[in-house]
């Protein structure tokens, strides 16, 4: 079983290799966050509101680490150095993200 864990894909979104078109105009001046329709929560981090496939609204964090846009179950892990979709920990005994 613990083979299994290990070996399965918890949901890894891979990575972009360059920054987002929007971010990088807003950190050069190019254009505002209002302009962009983007703010930034307390910790520092992009976010974005869009609607999903059944009209909710959901708001969307920016990644700088693998420059991606995560959705509200999408987290970083900072063992692993990817983004997980549905993320619960890290297991060590496994070395495996648990979704």
């Amino acid at each position: 079983m613990l083979l299994l864990t290990n070996l399965s894909d918890p949901g890894i979104i891979q990575p972009n290799l360059k920054k987002d078109s929007l971010i990088m105009r807003v950190e050069s001046k190019e254009i505002t966050e209002v302009e962009a329709g983007l703010e930034i929560n307390n910790r520092g981090q992009w976010i974005r509101t869009t609607i999903d496939r059944f009209g909710n609204k959901q708001k969307e964090k920016y990644c700088k680490t693998c420059n991606i846009w995560r959705s509200p179950l999408t987290t970083h892990c900072n063992t692993c150095g990817y983004c997980i979709r549905r993320f619960d920990h890290h297991c060590g005994y496994v070395g495996n993200c648990i979704a």
